[in-house]
């Protein structure tokens, strides 16, 4: 029979297909699998299953783990969540290119990393030399490209000549390694451009055809007409779609599930492939700014933190707030979760309402606070989605898992703060809500929107099945007890149940326990 490095025993198999399990084993050699079948008359180091599910490697489709990837080498949040691959560079928002370090303010833990590169290559090579558990691939990101291209004078439309540069700089990115692009049209840059701008821009991914990844311009009251927009880009483009954490959001919205459900399904019979991701969870987590008017991020965060700081600018912002909106329910739905400033630090997990009672003022008075001592860097998590709704969107063919996450180690800096519990818990919370209790989707499914569907998505070579000659990325958990443990007011708490996990053939988990290995690699296009 021959001789293996590791051998996976009687484990109920799951190949990432989606097709019912099958009792049997899995052979690893070097970086691949081997066999997948009956190798009872083989040799190797042993592994007893019995009673356990092996399945792929899960992919997470939707992450912020850009720079602290490079903090949390060992990506303990994503070990024991059983992910072996993540893709980052989302919501428009990649390592590069930029103009100056500053201008990385977007992504999480700028301030902690001495930033050495300027563009998203040189960020691949600086990622490749500290190594990894876990494998990486990338987006390009509008927002960093948009920026460039215009000089950081980006609230206006971009010029013929600016949209042929920004086409010159992705077309870089995709060479370096990127494996598609995407954009974040609620935030700036990417909020000031136009649809047929983007569109334009997007274009070179058809050559791939790569993907188009959007947080679109509106989860709201305007999401169809923002999905509509998202379409237009793709078809114009001529390459594949996909929706980040497709949601609806706000109370007076929920009844556009409705009209979502009736646009997915027709999505068969346009010209573009159509994919999602959603979170299994009711709440989001993005920057407290973004409940501010549009006009306050024109010029970037300096121009931002001056009108914050100025009174007649601020009566304006306090004039231009949707006052129909803003009640007291408003703000008892908004968390501050993670801060900058050593003096914001008392309110994480504190609901805003709550904040503002203890500074002694108005709700609108403490997110000014709040964001002036951080510089405009508070996140804070808003409980705003209906779980009916949730649980509805993950029943669609092509719905991903997505964690919309940043990697978190043990300790050290990104074990710090006061992040949403998906940073922790999605994959644990999807297998034990939407398969175990809920029923929305079979092990089996959900299994496949975390493995072989992702990777067929996002064009990842030879990963996402546990297939002969594949990739060995591998885990070994226990499905009737994986779980997630972590919580809004405990967040950091990592996901039980895995008990094994391979990356290219290289255990990073035994029997529980992290082995401080790092045979992740990073997945570049055409690589």
């Amino acid at each position: 029979m021959g001789a293996f490095d590791y051998i996976i025993r009687g484990a109920k198999v799951y190949d990432g297909s989606g097709s019912s399990p099958r009792l049997t084993d899995v052979g690893i050699t070097g970086d691949r699998v081997g066999a997948v079948g009956d190798l009872s008359g083989a040799h190797g180091n042993v592994i007893d299953a019995s009673g356990l599910a092996a399945a792929p490697g899960f992919i997470d489709p939707h992450t912020h783990s850009d720079l602290p990837s490079l903090l949390a080498p060992l990506a303990e949040s994503r070990l024991y969540a059983g992910v072996t691959t993540e893709i980052g560079g989302n919501c428009g928002f990649a390592a590069g290119p930029f103009l100056k370090p500053e201008d990385q303010a977007f992504l999480e833990n700028h301030d902690k990393i001495e930033i050495t590169w300027r563009s998203q290559a040189e960020f691949f090579d600086r990622l490749e030399a500290a190594g990894s558990a876990v494998n990486h691939a990338f987006l390009a990101g509008h927002g960093n490209i948009r920026h460039v291209a215009m000089a950081g004078d980006f609230d206006r439309p971009a010029t013929a000549t600016e949209i042929r540069r920004m086409r010159a700089i992705l077309a870089g990115e995709l060479a370096a390694g990127a494996i598609g692009m995407s954009s974040g049209l609620i935030y700036p840059p990417g909020c000031f451009a136009t649809a047929k701008e983007i569109a334009e821009v997007a274009s070179v991914l058809a050559d791939g055809p790569l993907i188009y990844a959007t947080h679109i311009r509106n989860e709201g009251p305007l999401l169809m007409e923002s999905l509509d927009e998202a379409l237009f880009i793709s078809e114009t483009a001529a390459c594949p779609l996909h929706i980040s954490h497709l949601k609806v959001y706000e109370r007076e919205n929920w009844h556009i599930i409705d009209q979502l459900r009736q646009w997915w399904a027709g999505r068969s019979e346009r010209a573009v492939r159509i994919s999602a991701d959603s979170y299994p969870y009711t709440a989001s987590h993005t920057r407290l700014d973004t409940i501010l008017p549009q006009w306050v991020f024109e010029g970037g965060f300096a121009a931002e933190l001056t009108r914050l700081s100025c009174e007649s600018e601020w009566s304006r912002i306090q004039r231009d707030m949707p006052g129909d909106d803003v009640d007291d329910a408003f703000w008892d739905s908004i968390m501050i979760a993670s801060v900058a400033s050593a003096e914001n630090r008392r309110w994480q997990g504190t609901l805003l309402s709550d904040a503002a009672a203890g500074m002694g003022t108005s709700p609108l008075e403490a997110v000014r606070r709040l964001l002036l001592a951080d510089k405009a860097r508070t996140m804070a998590v808003f409980f705003r989605m209906s779980e009916a709704n949730m649980l509805d969107i993950h029943k669609w063919s092509d719905v991903l898992v997505g964690s919309d996450s940043a990697v978190r180690a043990a300790c050290g800096a990104t074990a710090d703060g006061f992040p949403h519990p998906r940073a922790c818990g999605t994959t644990g919370r999807a297998l034990r809500l939407l398969v175990r209790e809920r029923g929305v989707l079979t092990l089996a499914e959900a299994i496949h929107r975390m493995t072989g569907r992702v990777s067929d998505i996002f064009a990842l070579r030879s990963r996402g099945y546990l297939k002969e000659g594949y990739a060995a990325d591998v885990v070994v958990f226990d499905p009737d007890s994986i779980t997630d443990r972590a919580t809004f007011q405990n967040p950091l708490a990592f996901t039980v149940g895995v008990r094994h996990l391979f990356v290219n053939g290289r255990p990073v988990l035994t029997d529980g326990a992290v082995t401080g290995l790092k045979p992740g690699r990073l997945l570049r296009h055409g690589g």
